[in-house]
Order: C-alpha cells, then sequence, then structure tokens
C-alpha cells in the first residue's frame, strides 16, 4: 500500500508534467521525430515518449501501434521504474513474455529534477542494448528535456504576458499590431483579428495623431532607442483613454523592422494633473487678489511666510514701515533683537493655529519715539488641502486711544476720588446732623409723654413733624448715596415672608388708625411663608410704599396684596393700593427720578425728599425686577412688582423657635466672662437649660476653675482683663494633661471662628458663638456638646399670625420691649432682671464717658464699649455702638468732639427713659426696679 507522502509525490510530478504541456499541434512532430531517432539508433520494433499526469502514463508520440493491454503493463512496469531509477538508464528484461523480450528507457526530468516522463524502446526479439545505443537514447533523452524546458519558458512568458495589467504589443515595420495582450484588448474593446488589420495610429485621437508620429520620429531620428510618450486614444466604444507608452524597437539597414511596446492607462493621472494645474492656477488668482486686497487696503496689512519673509503689504504697512517693492521675499530688518525672541514665539504659535492679537503693544519707532500699537497675527491657509501658509498681521497706530483712555483713566479715578470724598462728607454730615437731630426728637417725645397736654400744641406739632421729616430725609440721601457708589449687596437669607408683611402693617396701623384709613395685609395661602431672600432690602421697599401711600390718602383703604405670579411659578407678586389722591399719567415716569415729587403743593404739605420712589426702584433693578404704576389723579394708585423668591428653609429662618423649657443638656459649663450684662444673660439660658456652671471674671481665674478637670466646656471671652481669652486657651492647651487638649473651648466673640484659628498662634477653640447671644445659637452650640440627645427633644413651633401684636405703641417708641420680650421668650422675671442689668451698664457709661472725654484716654473708652457693646445690640441700638467706636476712632487721630458725646448721652437717655416705662407697666415688679 502507497504511503501519503509518496502519492503527493506522485502528484506533485503530475501538476509538473502538465506545467508543461503545450498544444499538441505544436509539440507531436517534434516529439515523433525524437521517437524515431530512437528506433534507428536502438534498432528496435518500438519507441515512445510518455509523460506523467493524473491518469498514469500519457503517450506522447510514439513509433508503432500500443494496445491497450500492454500500456496497462508498461504503466505497470513504469511505475516500478519511477520509483527504482537511480541511473541514466534501467533495462527490464520482459514485460511480457508472449509479446515484448525488450523494454528499457531513459528517464526525462523537469528543472527541479524531478522525473517527468520516459524515452523506451521496444522489441519484440532484441533481448538487450549496446553501450552505444544506450548513449544515444540518454542524448535523446536530454533533447527532450531541453525542449520541456524551453516550452515551459515560454509559457511563463506568456502567462505574465497575458497577466499582465499593462497594455504589451507588437507591431510591424507599419505599425500594424502583430500580437496584442488581453489587456490590450480589453482597453481597447477591439479584437485580436481587429487589432491586427490596424495600425497604432488609428487607435490615437485624431488632433493628437501627427503630433505623436512626429514625436516619435524625431526621437528615432535621434537615436534613442527607448522612446516615452503620453497620448489619448479613443476606444472601440469613443471613450477617451490617456496612455503612457514606452517603445523598443529594432532596425535593420536603417529601417524599422519591428516595434515593441508596454503601455499604462494614465487616465487617472492626467486627470489629477489637470485639476492640479487648475488648482495652481486658482491659487495663483487668489495670492495675485489677496496681494491686491492687501496692497490696496487702507489698513497697515502684511502677509508673510513661514519663515516671516515678505509676501506682500500694504500702502499704509509700506508707509509705516519704510518697506518697498524690493523687500518681497526678504523679512522685517526693522525688528530689534530684543524683540526677535518674542516674535519667533508668536510665530510658532501662530503657525500651530493660534490667532494672537495685542490691543496695546508698546514700541519705539526709529526716531525712538513711543509708540501703542493694536495688533492681530492670523494663520492664513492654503485653498488645496487647507495646510497652513504663512502669517496675516494686521497693525494699527492707536497711540491717540491709549493716551485718550488713560485721560479717561485719569478722570474717572479722579471722579471716584471724588466720590469718595462726596460719600465721607455725606456719611460726616449726616452724623453731625443726626446728633442734635435726635437730641431734639428725643427732648421732644420726654416732653410730650411727661406733658401730656403739649400733644396739642400746634408749635410741638410743627417741632415734631420737622425734625421726624428731617430724619427721614437724612436717611433716604444716604440710602441713595450708598446705591448710586455701589456700596449695596444683596443678600440672602431664609426669612418668614408673612411674619415681615404682618409686621410691617402693624408697625403702620397706629398712623393708618389716626387717619381712619383701613390698612391690610391680602395674603395668599397658597405661598411658602419660609422665602430665601434679602429681607432688610423687601422690607424698606414695601415700607416706603406702604409710607407713600398712607401720607397720600385721606380717606378709603391701603391694601398690600401678596400672591403668587400668574406668569412664573417662581416669583411672588406684590401690590401696594390705595385711595389716595393718585398720580396724573403725565407725572408717571417723573416719580421715579430723584428727588421728584407729584407737585410742590403735596411737597410743602405731605413733607418728604422725593428719594424713596428711585430707591425703590433701584434695589429692585437690583433684585431682577421692576416697580410698576398704574395710577389716575382722583383715584388712588397701584404700584406693584414680582421678584424671584424661591422656598426657604424653615430651620434656618427665624420664624423657628426652640422650645426648651423641658430642656435638659447636663452639662458642667465654665463661664469665662468680665461683663455683668453678659454673665446674667448667660448664667439664666444656662439655669433654663438645667446647666450647672461657675463664672470667671478672666483668663487668669479661668485656669485655676480649669485645673479642677471637673467642666464639660468652658465659655471663653476673647477681651477680657487681667488677661485675655485667647492667652488663657493657649495656657490651658500647653499643660500635660490630655483631658486639657481636648476640653470644649467655645469662643464668645462679635469676631469671625476664621480669625481665632489662625496657624501658628498658639491656641485654638472648638466652636464659635456671636455676641450678643441668640437663644437659639447658644443652645445648638452647646448641644453638640451634651451627652443627652437633644434632636428628641426639640420642637418646632410657627407663630399664629393672627396673634401678631401691633408694634408703635406709645409705651414703645424704640421697639425695645417688643426686642426683649422675643429675646427672653416672654419670661418676665428674666426680662425684668436682665432690664436692671442693661440700666447698670447705661449708667456706667452716662457716669464714665464724660471722665474719659477730659482725660482722653482711648485705652478705657475701648474697655468700656467693650463692655455695653452686647447689651446696646441685643436692644437693636446698633448706631449707637457705632457712634461710640466712630468716637473711639477720632480720639484714635486726636479728633476730639463734644458733640458726639452728647448725642451719645442724649440717646443712652431716650433708651433709659423707655427701659424704667417697661418696668413701671409690671407694678408687681416695682420693686425690682434699681
Amino acid at each position: 500500500m502507497k504511503s501519503v507522502s509518496q502519492e503527493l509525490k506522485n502528484s506533485n510530478k503530475a501538476a509538473s508534467i502538465n506545467s508543461c504541456k503545450l498544444p499538441d499541434s505544436e509539440s507531436n512532430e517534434v516529439y515523433d521525430n525524437i521517437v524515431m531517432l530512437a528506433k534507428q539508433i536502438c534498432d528496435v520494433s518500438n519507441a515512445f515518449i510518455g509523460l506523467i499526469d493524473q491518469k498514469g502514463i500519457n503517450i506522447k508520440s510514439t513509433s508503432g501501434r500500443i494496445s491497450s493491454g500492454l500500456l496497462n503493463n508498461i504503466s505497470s512496469v513504469f511505475k516500478t521504474f519511477q520509483e527504482k531509477a537511480s541511473k541514466s538508464y534501467l533495462a527490464l528484461n520482459t514485460v511480457n513474455e508472449n509479446t515484448v523480450s525488450l523494454f528499457g528507457g531513459v528517464p526525462l526530468y523537469n528543472k527541479k529534477g524531478e522525473i517527468i516522463g520516459i524515452l523506451c524502446v521496444l522489441d519484440n526479439e532484441k533481448a538487450k542494448l549496446s553501450s552505444k545505443q544506450k548513449k544515444g537514447l540518454e542524448l535523446l533523452a536530454k533533447q527532450v528535456d531541453n525542449m520541456q524546458a524551453l516550452k515551459s519558458s515560454e509559457l511563463t512568458y506568456q502567462t505574465l504576458v497575458e497577466s499582465s495589467h499593462d497594455l504589451i504589443y507588437e507591431l510591424d515595420a507599419k505599425g500594424k499590431f502583430t500580437f496584442a495582450n488581453s489587456s490590450t484588448i480589453c482597453k481597447t474593446g477591439y479584437t485580436r483579428e481587429e487589432l491586427h488589420k490596424m495600425t497604432c495610429w488609428d487607435l490615437i485621437e485624431l488632433t493628437e495623431r501627427s503630433k505623436a508620429k512626429n514625436y516619435y520620429l524625431a526621437k528615432v531620428k535621434e537615436g534613442i532607442e527607448s522612446i516615452y510618450h503620453e497620448f489619448p486614444i479613443q476606444t472601440k466604444s469613443g471613450k477617451r483613454i490617456w496612455l503612457g507608452q514606452s517603445v523598443d524597437y529594432t532596425v535593420v539597414d536603417g529601417r524599422i523592422m519591428k516595434a515593441y511596446a508596454i503601455a499604462k492607462d494614465i487616465t487617472e493621472l492626467v486627470d489629477t494633473r489637470m485639476r492640479l494645474k487648475e488648482t495652481e492656477e486658482q491659487i495663483l488668482a487668489e495670492k495675485t487678489l489677496l496681494k491686491t486686497m492687501v496692497f490696496s487696503s487702507p489698513a497697515a496689512i502684511a502677509m508673510f511666510s513661514k519663515d516671516l519673509n515678505y509676501l506682500a503689504f500694504s500702502e499704509k504697512w509700506m508707509a509705516d514701515k519704510s518697506v518697498n517693492e524690493q523687500t518681497i521675499g526678504l523679512g522685517d530688518t526693522s525688528v530689534s533683537a530684543e524683540r526677535k525672541e518674542l516674535l519667533d514665539s508668536l510665530r510658532k504659535r501662530v503657525l500651530e493655529g493660534e490667532a494672537i492679537d495685542s490691543d496695546s503693544d508698546l514700541i519705539l519707532d526709529e526716531e525712538g519715539n513711543r509708540k501703542w500699537i493694536k495688533w492681530v497675527a492670523t494663520p492664513w491657509n492654503n485653498t488645496t488641502d487647507g495646510s497652513i501658509g504663512g502669517i496675516i498681521v494686521y497693525a494699527d497706530d492707536v497711540t491717540q486711544i491709549v493716551e485718550h483712555e488713560r485721560e479717561l483713566k485719569k478722570a474717572k479715578e479722579e471722579a471716584l476720588a471724588m466720590g469718595k470724598i462726596k460719600e465721607e462728607f455725606l456719611s460726616n454730615m449726616s452724623h453731625e446732623i443726626r446728633t442734635p437731630l435726635n437730641a431734639i426728637i428725643g427732648t421732644t417725645d420726654l416732653l410730650l409723654d411727661e406733658n401730656p397736654f403739649l400733644k396739642e400744641d400746634e408749635k410741638f406739632k410743627l417741632l415734631k413733624f420737622s425734625s421726624n421729616n428731617l430724619l427721614s430725609l437724612i436717611n433716604n440721601v444716604l440710602d441713595f448715596s450708598k446705591i448710586e457708589s455701589g456700596n449695596i449687596i444683596l443678600e440672602e437669607n431664609d426669612f418668614d415672608l408673612r411674619d415681615l408683611c404682618l409686621n410691617l402693617v402693624n408697625s403702620w396701623k397706629p398712623i393708618a388708625n389716626k387717619k381712619e384709613v383701613e390698612l391690610l395685609l391680602k395674603w395668599d395661602q397658597d405661598l411658602p411663608e419660609i422665602v430665601l431672600g434679602d429681607r432688610v432690602r423687601l422690607s424698606q421697599i414695601l415700607n416706603n410704599l406702604i409710607n407713600n401711600a398712607l401720607k397720600f390718602t385721606d380717606e378709603g383703604f391701603v391694601h398690600l396684596k401678596v400672591s403668587s405670579d400668574q406668569n412664573s411659578a417662581d416669583r411672588i407678586h406684590f401690590e401696594i393700593k390705595d385711595t389716595g389722591v393718585g398720580i396724573p399719567k403725565h407725572m408717571h415716569e417723573a416719580v421715579f427720578k430723584s428727588f421728584q415729587q407729584v407737585n410742590n403743593e403735596h411737597t410743602l404739605e405731605k413733607g418728604g425728599t422725593g428719594l424713596g420712589l428711585p430707591i425703590c426702584e433701584k434695589l429692585l433693578q437690583m433684585m431682577g425686577s421692576k416697580l410698576q404704576l398704574e395710577s389716575s389723579e382722583g383715584f388712588g394708585s397701584r404700584f406693584f412688582f414680582s421678584t424671584e423668591m424661591e422656598q426657604g428653609d424653615i430651620q434656618n429662618s427665624d420664624h423657628v423657635t426652640e422650645d426648651i423649657s423641658k430642656t435638659n443638656l447636663n452639662l458642667n459649663v465654665l463661664l469665662v466672662e468680665d461683663n455683668t450684662a453678659n454673665q446674667f444673660i448667660a448664667a439664666s439660658f444656662l439655669e433654663k437649660w438645667g446647666v450647672s456652671f461657675k463664672i470667671a471674671n478672666n483668663g487668669k481665674e479661668a485656669l485655676d476653675y480649669v485645673k479642677q478637670k471637673v467642666f464639660d466646656v468652658v465659655l471663653m471671652d476673647i477681651r477680657m482683663p487681667v488677661m485675655d481669652g485667647p492667652t488663657a486657651t493657649a495656657t490651658i492647651r500647653k499643660m500635660e494633661d490630655e483631658y486639657f487638649k481636648t476640653l470644649p473651648i467655645i469662643a464668645l466673640t462679635a469676631s469671625t471662628i476664621l480669625d481665632l484659628r489662625k496657624e501658628g498662634s498658639g491656641y485654638f477653640f472648638d466652636d464659635y458663638l456671636a455676641k450678643p447671644f441668640n437663644p437659639k445659637d447658644f443652645l445648638n452650640v452647646l448641644s453638640k456638646y451634651s451627652s443627652n440627645n437633644l434632636d428628641g427633644v426639640r420642637q418646632v413651633e410657627v407663630s399664629n399670625p393672627k396673634e401678631e401684636k401691633q408694634i408703635g405703641s406709645n409705651s414703645d417708641k424704640l421697639g425695645l420691649k417688643t426686642r426683649l420680650e422675643e429675646y427672653t421668650e416672654g419670661d418676665v422675671d428674666f426680662m425684668i432682671e436682665f432690664v436692671n442689668n442693661i440700666l447698670e451698664n447705661i449708667d456706667t457709661l452716662q457716669a464714665q464717658l464724660p471722665d474719659y472725654y477730659e482725660s482722653k484716654d482711648v485705652e478705657e473708652l475701648g474697655e468700656l464699649i467693650h463692655m455695653v457693646k452686647p447689651t446696646l445690640e441685643i436692644l437693636g441700638c446698633d448706631d449707637l455702638v457705632e457712634t461710640l467706636y466712630h468716637i473711639k476712632d477720632e480720639w484714635v487721630s486726636q479728633i476730639f468732639n463734644a458733640s458726639l458725646i452728647d448725642d451719645v448721652l442724649n440717646r443712652t437717655k431716650m433708651v433709659k427713659s423707655e427701659l424704667v416705662m417697661i418696668i413701671k407697666e409690671e407694678p408687681s415688679r416695682l420693686d425690682k426696679v434699681a
């Protein structure tokens, strides 16, 4: 049984024979001649040539007839011969004793040395061949091998020619086709028979035919053996094709006998060349146009290559830079060495695609004059591929503009400085005016309270009206000045909008009741009560509008309506409507202008500055809103606006109160505070919250208490005599025991927590509590350090709008009682004790301030302010605190103003008077009055 490798070997040999086959018409004659020679040389009865194929032996030529039976036997014998042949000749004695006595042969080989066939002789009588006969048979076999190799090469060449994509053809002396490969037939559309009847010139387009003939004849005449030329041909279908043709030729006796040509289809290449040529022409035209545009531009423009060589420039550039046509292709020689490095950096950025500009670049011209140049440098792109081709620079001399802007800037700075001076002047003047004015108002109120019959005296009525009107005018002027100078910044805080509106209405109710005018709040129940916005400025706007409405309404009503904006869910609509005198339509714009009023008659009768509405309008503009008016003379007025207000967080608003009556913090606290009023306030709250505490009057005393290690929290004031809070805290933190390093110490101060935690200060506080104390904040801070879970104890109570108190009664002119009741949460005992403590502080202030003025002792004045500041702020007397600090600042600058001292004494006298009246309203507590 044959092996797989042997089968493959035989199969490969068969393939080799097939690859060498030629058409029978071309090979049989040669094979027949060789067979006849073999028969004669060997003197045998028969000879044949057999080649291997897939079926076995393929007899290519024989000198006699070979029966099928004999052929089968020969095939069998040949296989044996093929496997055993190692010599040039092999003789097998018999194939069949009855028919053949001699069978001998020589193997045939291919180029690889593989046996592909055999040259055999046969005879019925002869038994063997002589050595000469064997040699002759071997020579004939070699001839067959050579013939096979030649035929194989010819076949390979023919295969290459036929499979080539190039057009390959042969021409005779007249240019007729004698051979054409398949590509030629495919490209031209003509058959071989049609081409054999045509010349190569017949294919060339008629317009190019003479040109091509003359070209080839000229090259032949020059003796050039290989000629290349490009020309268009027309196919049988009429299609135009461009060929790039290489021609070699043979010459006999000076005449071309044959030509051999190889041509390529270069139609796409020619089309590309044409498009490229058109593009180049277009680019050239565009460059010419661009150069023309640049040159004729009235501005200074220059076009540069990538190397910053000039390509074109405008006449203005020529004049400014002193260049001419000879500069084209050269760089800018006017650039200094210092700027060249900068320009190289800019050039790199622009060539990467960045556009660079400068509004004012300072340079020195050739004469050394300073010039400000505005310039722009941008890349310009090639239209063919979009690549960057260079840089275009636009430059403009803006020296005059820059100098003008500098003059404007200087004028602006001078104007701002004047504005600052104006602002300081207004502030100082208002302060100087307020001082005696507050004394006049306070004295008038005291006289009217002590002598009720004077309320009907026209002189006192005029005095009170004039002084209040003057104070309102000063306040409006200051507010308007702040708005004009941009010193007002809107804030965003959570607050109770309904509560704000109710308080405003209630505060104006006494005036409305006196005029018998109905004053109402109309509240949309769908509105959120807690909103996020600027409570102070909204209150100022509504207060001004209600004031105006009441001022000009003598009968009927004034309504404040608050509702949802129908056009936007996030906006709230405010409307103040009255039945007053109304405003003529031609005056609608005038009322919003500064210091403008409807008419002088109303101004004289009702008073006012003409600043209320302008202030409202400017504040609303800051809020993104607009104040609008609907009114006609004699039919009242309607002012309205809408502003955006998001729903606020009730926990962050002043609407929330803590029910602390049942709170038990379970803490042991050390209160370090030198101010007796602050001690009293803090102690009162601590007692309510079930806190055990000790009081130290300064930092030194606190150190002695802390060493006992019994306190859970320390409340540490910052400014104290003997030893201040930061020093005491730093000393505690340096103590060795871990208790002192982790003991919670809470700062009591008006400073921010950041100021109290500076790095490298040697101390640190765990928390911060601002003075004056807010009960809610105080409780929240302490609860962080309590062992009890206060979250389960606290309750949120929302006040009932129907129970709102009317503000503005005779017993609460300054609003002190309202503040005290809110601060002490209605605890009368706490309030009485607190008032007594405040009265002691005021007595101390009134007694010591004149003494310190005489001695000009700034340090003692600072300590006095530190003592009274918390209680005054609780009462809402912020202006009084500001005045005290103003006095201190003036003393530091060696300015001593006696009128300011009188102002403070008069105002504190008024505060004291009202506090005493508050106490008197509690007869059962008279024994507690100091």
